[in-house]
């Protein structure tokens, strides 16, 4: 068994340790008119593809079987979207109509494996629910994923003000290049660099009541916020449409179709083709004769998820940049043992041998494993977010040892995944092989217990509930669930039958007293502890006595069901 020590081999264009994408060199040739002119000539990148000042591109959220019929209307134009996808279970979905959302133009995007509002989560369970699917995505859908929205919109959180900066980060650990959300200031509010991550200006014409005038209001607003610069446009967001909607909305389409100065694109194509403007570099030069030579180094497309050219000019002509490198054809994942059927007598394994030193076992009995690039995504705890190394050649047994910067002395819980991402060429196919170590850390410090109904309760009721020793009858009151990949203090809330919001929800939480305890969360219209009302303020301070406490709580009916409740008791700030 070989053991690679792979620092020393590595070039100046992979560095060990850097989370910018790992570039590869490119020659230019350039046709001049004269020899002085191939002299003076000059390379620039162009922000779009020739003659274009707008990118359009569509962006359609959730696992919808309406997806289908969107898809259609929209290629009937010469349109294309991404369309940003979770697990929701319906196989029908995934068997009838997931294959169609990715061939002829159309790319899938990272909606988060489970569609749960990321401020609730831990920064394992953040990751976990991002780069865990993104892995399921691509094996599905045998494309990469580099496009991501984030559910319900929600990045920010009252008791959790660190957790942007946290999906920024974790975003950037899968690998993601952007997404057509909260338009040019998202960069901004993930804590990422305006060269890293890339948004949109959305249309919304309107899910329901589809209305063609919404349309060409947006457009108006943004091309002129725009100023003639160019600009990113996508058109979403659900695909809620009526058979009438439909109609509607093919108006706009109609209208807006085939114009010479738009690239209609997806997602992909999009977030590589800005990744490249922004961050290719022109290292040298040379004139021989007529022809001006440019050493170009591009970010490697199996990274970018996209292979489309950069487009350049030079000397008054606009010309493509195309990649000599590919995006994977093929996608697998490793099983337990490390094998996968996409690639037979290929096996990987990784797992953590310390704290902070990470060990890579690979076995290729097949073909050599060619142009091989490695990137290890790692946990957030850890101070890198990704490495990558690059090997000219795999074959027979192998074994990488990685040793990382120290992770912070406490680990995030939840499910913390770490994820080897092995680009390779074999057999001249382009392929990529997935494997993970997964590990659930629980936390030391356990949410309180929370028990929950959505029975109609009278004040006596109430009051009675609210006594620290008083049962809770058991089929009135469910306990709350609070998840693994959850933050202390987050529950999941499950009340068989509770679906319309239209009942009161009483949740009921135990803890021991003997300090005065500031409660945060989502305080609702009554709040009892020990059987006697409080003030209903966002952060409450609690004089709890010594000995068992019950703090009740009521909450009204609304639009929406309760479906979690974020309740943190905590000493009182002095």
């Amino acid at each position: 068994m070989k053991i690679l020590w792979l620092a020393v081999i590595f070039s100046l264009a992979f560095p060990a340790v850097s989370a910018d994408l790992p570039v590869y060199p490119v020659e230019v040739h350039v046709d001049c008119k004269s020899a002085e002119a191939a002299e003076k000539a000059e390379l620039k990148f162009l922000p779009l593809p020739e003659g274009k000042k707008v990118a359009f591109s569509c962006r359609w959220d959730d696992s919808n079987p309406r997806h289908l019929q969107m898809r259609n209307l929209l290629k009937k134009h010469g349109y294309k979207a991404t369309f940003y996808l979770h697990d929701s279970g319906n196989k029908m979905f995934w068997e009838k109509v997931f294959p169609a959302l990715h061939s002829d133009g159309f790319s899938v995007g990272n909606h988060t494996w489970g569609h749960r509002e990321l401020p609730n989560l831990t920064p394992a369970g953040i990751l976990y629910e991002i780069l865990g699917w993104s892995i399921r995505l691509e094996c599905r859908a045998q494309q990469p994923v580099n496009a991501f929205v984030v559910p319900y919109g929600k990045i920010n959180s009252l008791f959790f003000p660190n957790v942007p900066q946290t999906i920024g980060s974790c975003l950037k650990r899968a690998g993601l290049l952007g997404g057509p959300d909260r338009g040019p200031d998202m960069p901004k509010l993930l804590h990422l660099p305006e060269n890293e991550w890339f948004s949109s200006r959305i249309i919304r014409p309107g899910d329901r009541n589809t209305k063609p005038e919404k349309f060409d209001a947006d457009i108006e607003r943004h091309l002129a916020e725009a100023k003639g610069k160019p600009v990113h446009l996508t058109l979403g967001i659900h695909t809620l449409h009526s058979d009438a909607d439909f109609l509607e909305l093919e108006k706009s389409l109609k209208k807006y179709a085939h114009r010479p100065d738009w690239w209609y694109c997806n997602e992909n194509e999009y977030l590589a083709y800005s990744y490249m403007f922004r961050n290719a570099k022109i290292t040298g030069k040379t004139a021989t004769g007529n022809q001006a030579v440019f050493q170009v180094l591009l970010p490697c497309p199996e990274l970018l998820g996209s292979d489309f050219p950069l487009w350049a000019e030079c000397g008054g002509k606009q010309f493509p940049i195309r990649h000599t490198r590919k995006i994977p054809e093929k996608i697998g994942m490793a099983n337990l043992t490390g094998a996968c059927v996409l690639y037979p007598g290929l096996s990987a394994k990784i797992r953590w041998s310390t704290s902070n030193k990470i060990k890579i076992e690979l076995d290729n009995a097949g073909a050599p494993l060619e142009h091989v690039l490695l990137s290890l995504r790692l946990p957030p705890h850890f101070p890198e977010t990704v490495l990558y190394r690059k090997l000219d050649k795999i074959i027979g047994k192998n074994t990488i040892e990685w040793t990382v910067k120290p992770a912070c002395l406490r680990r995030s819980s939840g499910k913390q995944l770490t994820a080897l991402q092995l680009d390779f060429r074999r057999a001249g196919i382009q392929s990529r092989l997935w494997a993970a170590d997964q590990q659930e850390i629980r936390s030391d410090n356990p949410a309180y217990p929370v028990h929950c109904s959505a029975e109609p309760f009278t004040e006596d009721d109430l009051a009675k509930f609210a006594l620290p020793d008083a049962p809770l009858p058991p089929g009135q009151f469910h306990p709350a669930h609070h998840a693994v990949n959850q933050r202390n203090g987050v529950y999941d809330v499950r009340i068989p039958g509770r679906r319309s919001g239209k009942e009161t929800l009483t949740a009921v939480l135990d803890f021991t007293g003997g300090t005065e305890m500031q409660l945060k969360g989502e305080l609702p219209g009554t709040i009892l502890l020990n059987g006697n009302k409080r003030p209903q303020k966002n952060r409450l301070k609690l004089a709890a006595p010594e000995g068992k406490c019950r703090l009740l709580l009521v909450y009204p009916p609304g639009k929406r069901p309760v479906r979690q409740l974020i309740l943190i008791l905590k000493p009182a700030e002095k």
